[in-house]
Formats: C-alpha cells, sequence, structure tokens
C-alpha cells in the first residue's frame, strides 16, 4: 500500500492493522516528537528582591527536532498571572525583564512549547519585598578640632536613626583613611540604649585623617557620615592634660595639667613649675635660713630675724611670729584694759592684746600692765588698791561717792555708788534695781507692781485669779477672758472650729457660726439618688435639707432618681442620657442587641467583633446579624463563596467558603482508556499537589501508531 495513503488511514484504523500498511519499525520512530527541554538560569531559586527593582528572567531552551529560535516560551506568576510571551534566540535564550511585580512570594513559571505540540515547564521561588525606609547617622565623636596622638587608641562615636528596624539589628563600623588609603582595620561600634554606636581607632603615625562611619540596616540599605580633616599628632607635641603647654615646650608632666612651667609651686614634693626645683617659695621650705620654715611657724620667711623665739622690738613687726606685735614693751596694752605704761619718749600706745581696744583711743598711764582691773579708766573699789592709778585709794578717793548721794561705796551702805536714787530707805519700783539696797530687787508690794491673771492652760489668756508682781509670774498672764482655763484651744482670739461638740472656741459664746473654721461645700441631691448637682451649694459646717457632700461623679437631671452616673445606659425611645456621660444609647447599653463588623460589606460578620448596639450602625461597620465570616478583609470570602482559586485568602490560608476546610477543586489521577484512548482528565500521579501548588495535568490522550500517548500540562490545584 502507498506509504502516503497508509499515513492518511492511521486516524481512523486501528492500530492492529497498521502492519499492513507496509510501515516498519524504523519508520514509526522517523515520525515521533520529544518533548523540548528547559532551566530557567536567572534569577537562582529562593531569590529575594526589592520591589520595584527590575529583574531579569533568563531561560534556556532546547528541542530535538527543532531550532531554538522555533520555540516559544510563555512567562506567568502564580500572584500577578501571565507576564510576557517571546520566543527564544537561535542560542537558545528567552528572556523577559520585569519591574512591577506585586509584594510577597512569587512562583515564577516558564512553559516552551515546541512547533509540533510537544512542551515542558520549569519553575522558581522568588520573593518580592519592601526594604523600607534606610537608616540615618550622625558621627559624635571626634568632632571637627579635635585631635589624637599617635599611636594611641582614640574614641569613635556615632547616633544612628532607624524606624524600620531594632537598633541591635544595625551594623555600625567605623574606618580611618588617609587620603583614600585604609588605615587598620575598621571597628564595629555596639549601639547602647541612647542609639549611640561607640568604639575605637588607631593611627600609628602622624597625619590628617578621615573618619568614616557607615551604618547598614538588615535589608542592606546603609547611611554614611564623615569627618574630613582629623589630625593625629606626635605624641611630644600633643597637649594631653591640655594645660597648655605641650612636652616641647617645657611641659615636665604632660600627663597633669597641674604640673607646667607656668604653674604654681606647691608643698607637694613635685616640681610643679617644671623649673627643676621642687617645693621652692612654699611653707616646706626655710627660704631665709633662720631653721624655721611657715610649716614651722615662720611668719616672715623672707626675714632671717623674724621667727618663732625672737625677741620682740618696739618696731610694729611681730618679731616672734606669736601673732602680737610690740607685746611686751611699754607702748603695748598688755593686760587688755585699753592703757599701756608709756614713758616720756612714749605718749601713744601701738597696740593692744584686747581685739576690743581701739588703737587710737588707747591711753598711757597704766600703773600695772599686768592687771587688766587697773588703769586710769577703771572705777575706784573698795579693796585698798589704787584702781584708777591717781595715786588715792579707797574713801581717800572722792570717785567712791559717785553720784554724791552721800552715801560712800566704801562706808558698806551705798549699793550702787553711781545712781543717787539707789540708797538705803529709797522707795522700791519696778526697774529691776535694789532701789532700797536691801539685797532684794523689785519686791511684789514695789509701788507701780502689775496685775496678772492666772492662766492654767498656757494659751496666754488669763483666767479670773490675780496675783501682783512687778515681772510675770509663771503661769500667769497679763490678760484674762478665757471662757476654759483647761483647754489651750479655747480662748479669745482663737479660731472658731465646726466640730461636732459644738464648742465654742474663741470665747464668743457662739459655736460653729459663720465665722468658723473648716466648713464644707455641701452640694443639693433634690431627687435622693446619691449624686448632687454641681451648681446649687452651701457653705456651712453641717448640711441641710437635701444638700450632701460632694461626689466625684455629678448628677446630670436632678429630678429623676434613675438618672445619675452610677446607673447603667438602657436603649430607649425617649433617647435617655441615664449614666449621664454626655451620650445616649451609646453602644453596650442594655436591653440592646449583637451586631456583628462587617468590614468587607458582604453581609457576613466577623464573630470575634461584636457589640451590643441600641441600632444597626451606631458603630461604623457593625451592622450584621450574621457571624459567619472568617475574613472580614475581603468580600469575596463567606459562606456564599463557590468559586474555587489557587491563591490564599488575604487573611491566609484557602478557605475561601469559611466552611473551616480547605476543600481541593481536583482530587483524581488522569487516565487514558486502552482500547479507544479517549481522555479522562486528571493529575499525572495519584497524590493530588497542595492547595496552590502545581503539578501535571493529563488534558489529551491522542492515539499514534499503535500506541495511546499523553499530553500533560501544568496546572495549579483550586481551592475554596
Amino acid at each position: 500500500m502507498d506509504a502516503e495513503v497508509c499515513m492518511r488511514l492511521i486516524p481512523f484504523v486501528s492500530a492492529l492493522l497498521l502492519p499492513a500498511c507496509g510501515a516498519s519499525e524504523d519508520s514509526k520512530a522517523e515520525f515521533a516528537n520529544t518533548n523540548p527541554s528547559i532551566e530557567i538560569v536567572s534569577p537562582d531559586d529562593g531569590t529575594n528582591m526589592i520591589s520595584g527593582q527590575a529583574v531579569r528572567f533568563l531561560a534556556f531552551v532546547s528541542d530535538a527536532e527543532s531550532d531554538a529560535s522555533m520555540l516559544t516560551v510563555s512567562w506567568s506568576s502564580d500572584v500577578d498571572g501571565d507576564l510576557e510571551r517571546v520566543e527564544a534566540t537561535e542560542d537558545g535564550d528567552a528572556s523577559i525583564e520585569q519591574d512591577d511585580l506585586s509584594l510577597g512570594a512569587h512562583r515564577i513559571s516558564a512553559w516552551v512549547t515546541d512547533p509540533d505540540g510537544g512542551e515542558a515547564t520549569a519553575s522558581i521561588l522568588l520573593n518580592v519585598y519592601d526594604p523600607g525606609e534606610p537608616p540615618a547617622v550622625v558621627l559624635t565623636a571626634p568632632l571637627e578640632g579635635d585631635v589624637g596622638v599617635a599611636g594611641m587608641p582614640f574614641d569613635v562615636a556615632a547616633e544612628v536613626i532607624d524606624d524600620d528596624d531594632e537598633l541591635t539589628d544595625l551594623d555600625v563600623r567605623f574606618r580611618l583613611f588617609e587620603e583614600d588609603q585604609l588605615i587598620g582595620e575598621p571597628c564595629e561600634g555596639e549601639v547602647d540604649v541612647d542609639s549611640i554606636g561607640r568604639c575605637t581607632l588607631t593611627a600609628d603615625d602622624p597625619g590628617t585623617f578621615r573618619v568614616v562611619v557607615t551604618v547598614t540596616d538588615p535589608a542592606g540599605n546603609t547611611a554614611t557620615d564623615v569627618l574630613e580633616e582629623f589630625n593625629v599628632l606626635p605624641e611630644d607635641e600633643h597637649d594631653g592634660d591640655l594645660d597648655g603647654f605641650t612636652e616641647l615646650e617645657g611641659d615636665c608632666d604632660d600627663t597633669d595639667d597641674g604640673i607646667h612651667p607656668d604653674a604654681p609651686e606647691l608643698p607637694d614634693g613635685i616640681d610643679n613649675n617644671c623649673d627643676g626645683s621642687i617645693d621652692e617659695g612654699t611653707d616646706n621650705v626655710d627660704d631665709d635660713d633662720d631653721g624655721f620654715t611657715e610649716l614651722d611657724g615662720d611668719c616672715d620667711d623672707g626675714e632671717g630675724s623674724t621667727h618663732p623665739g625672737a625677741f620682740e622690738y618696739l618696731d610694729e613687726v611681730d618679731n616672734d611670729c606669736d601673732g602680737v606685735i610690740d607685746e611686751g614693751t611699754e607702748a603695748y596694752d598688755d593686760d587688755g584694759d585699753c592703757a599701756c605704761e608709756g614713758t616720756d619718749d612714749v605718749t601713744v600706745c601701738t597696740g593692744s592684746i584686747s581685739t576690743s581696744c581701739d588703737v587710737d583711743a588707747l591711753t598711757t598711764g597704766d600703773c600695772d600692765d599686768a592687771d587688766e582691773d587697773l588703769h586710769p579708766r577703771a572705777v575706784e573699789l573698795c579693796d585698798e588698791v589704787d584702781n584708777d592709778c591717781d595715786g588715792l585709794i579707797d574713801a581717800d578717793d572722792p570717785d567712791t561717792d559717785g553720784d554724791s548721794d552721800s552715801y560712800s561705796v566704801c562706808g558698806g551702805d551705798d549699793c550702787d555708788d553711781a545712781d543717787p536714787d539707789v540708797f538705803p530707805d529709797a522707795d522700791e519700783v519696778c526697774n529691776g534695781v535694789d532701789d532700797d539696797c536691801d539685797d532684794t530687787v523689785d519686791e511684789d508690794d514695789a509701788l507701780d507692781a502689775e496685775t496678772w491673771y492666772f492662766d492654767s492652760d498656757g494659751d496666754g489668756w488669763g483666767s479670773d485669779t490675780t496675783t501682783t508682781a512687778c515681772s510675770v509670774p509663771s503661769s500667769h498672764v497679763g490678760v484674762s477672758g478665757d471662757c476654759n482655763d483647761s483647754d489651750d484651744s479655747i480662748h479669745p482670739g482663737a479660731t472658731e472650729v465646726c466640730d461636732p461638740d459644738d464648742i465654742d472656741e474663741d470665747c464668743s459664746r457662739s459655736a460653729d457660726g459663720a465665722d468658723a473654721s473648716g466648713k464644707t461645700t455641701w452640694y443639693l441631691d433634690t431627687d435622693g439618688d446619691g449624686y448632687p448637682i454641681s451648681t446649687m451649694t452651701i457653705f456651712a459646717c453641717d448640711p441641710w435639707g437635701s444638700y450632701i457632700a460632694a461626689t466625684t461623679d455629678w448628677d446630670c437631671d436632678d429630678s429623676r432618681s434613675w438618672v445619675n452616673p452610677g446607673e447603667a445606659e438602657v436603649c430607649d425611645f425617649f433617647d435617655t442620657d441615664e449614666d449621664c456621660d454626655g451620650e445616649v444609647n451609646e453602644p453596650g447599653a442594655e436591653d440592646g442587641t449583637f451586631y456583628f463588623r462587617d468590614l468587607d460589606r458582604d453581609g457576613f460578620g466577623d464573630a470575634s467583633h461584636m457589640e451590643m448596639l441600641c441600632e444597626s450602625g451606631d458603630l461604623p461597620d457593625y451592622d450584621s446579624l450574621d457571624n459567619s465570616d472568617c475574613c472580614d478583609y475581603s468580600d469575596e470570602v463567606n459562606t456564599d463563596a463557590t468559586e474555587y482559586k489557587t491563591i490564599e485568602t488575604i487573611c491566609g490560608g484557602y478557605d475561601w467558603n469559611c466552611d473551616g476546610e480547605e476543600t481541593k477543586h481536583w482530587t483524581h489521577k488522569g487516565s487514558c482508556s486502552s482500547w479507544t484512548c479517549s481522555t479522562s482528565t486528571g493529575w499525572r500521579y495519584s497524590d493530588e499537589p497542595d492547595c496552590g501548588d502545581y503539578d501535571d495535568w493529563l488534558y489529551d490522550c491522542d492515539l499514534g501508531l499503535g500506541s495511546c500517548s499523553k499530553d500533560y500540562s501544568a496546572k495549579t490545584q483550586e481551592c475554596r
């Protein structure tokens, strides 16, 4: 039979008759078509990429029967759907570029077909993410003008800011450059609770360097700050203690700012001023070689004749360093009576042992400069001594009757020879003086003795019990009028106080009156519900009528006892504000209805968001009586949903109809009839793929030369 005719009959005759057409096994193989191959070579499986960033997808394809340029490649995403269809190049490359992929995880599939219907697929996973905002960084140490020392570590620090990431997840690195050359190793700064990263860098040689800090977040975003000029000095040119002198400028200790050429020398065993001498000019050194230092008491270490133990001269100098000048000389008051001996040549006194003596008023003529009671200004006493240095003693001295009252102090009768009103038989008056010289002062029968009142409770107000005396006796006062002398809080002038016993504290013969202290503001509670109104008050010690004490909450309707802040809000027709919170029939009011939130407006509410409302919609979106919605963020997810889908709901999972299960759409395996080659579509393998996953799907069985060929395509499992 003609071969061409035989080929045309193949679709219509049984495979058992094919040998009659004269076809050999070799001729069968000549017409067999193999599927092409495909491999996605870029990007790698599992690649992460930033949203909006362009990505080039590249696949390599080949086919045994066709040139690569005759192959067609279709690209798709299980999130964004079909992407682009391209023809492969002669080298077998098939690429597309995308920059608008949605956020999230994508399965990118490439499906190649040859001219004879052969096909193959390949796929990779790709994650598109939002990297967030980059961090910020500010170098805080060193700053402009700071300097370092060669070979010595210096502190570096920077403040970092990142609103997207934990500060502990940031990588903070400090580097040191000389021109474009990195100096040493970078250091990593650990960020502390004050958002500051710190570490140290070291420049071994002096010079001008650039300090750079870079912070990188987990998404790879970076920020940088730079100090362009940081000077590092040789150690001997650096003023390490900041005292204004370097070692080259004569600083003999550059670690102590109290030691330098301009420093004052101190008595500390150290050469403070770097002149090679220690403690010169201080209290530790005997500068005048008199055997005494200032620490030994030398009051003038520049004069050898002045030191402790030296002879005191009349030269207005403290020769013996005892703090006194010219003591022991005729011009000095040695007994402190403001008078010195004096001589024909010494007519004025130069000083006194007493600081109370005025040098300009000191007088000469002291007849005993060792006794402060004997001097020209002393009062003559009856002691057989010339007290006033006038050469006269006791009664021979007119000064013994100083008040000219005819009673001499030396006679033994006048008890005050300076007061002519004080003498024996004088009238006693209240003046603190023994006027009649009877050895008693201010007797109770003095001419001007006063009346005093007994004050038992010590409140300053006396009772009716009296006594007379020059001065106030114990437990007596000068005023009377106390109405209760056993209680010191009760007396005239006391503050009247609100008290439960109605005590008359101020002795005004009335208690808890208008002048009482401690009065309280009372508030009107007409309806007697325990909640007053704030606008009607009285100010008194005690309440009366319907007035009660203040509360933390106020009645908004004092005519109805069932309206106050302690009542529960109730759904009512008259819109009454039962709980006085300024709102009526608010959510949560009693006698309301439970409504469920319906954000996606699909008529089905979310059981986890329930409110008792007086009316539907009293809260936004709370207007559904149904609580069966399992994902209230999508109106495609509810109990009425019937469509199977290959993608997850916005809430996660594939339960689109809220029945609590993820029901797969296709669960059967495909097959071809062994006799008629008829098609029963289904999965290639017995294990159907999970929701959203894809696998080979048998969609056609073709009767071929003595066998039945199977056609598969990639298919994604749908669920609801």
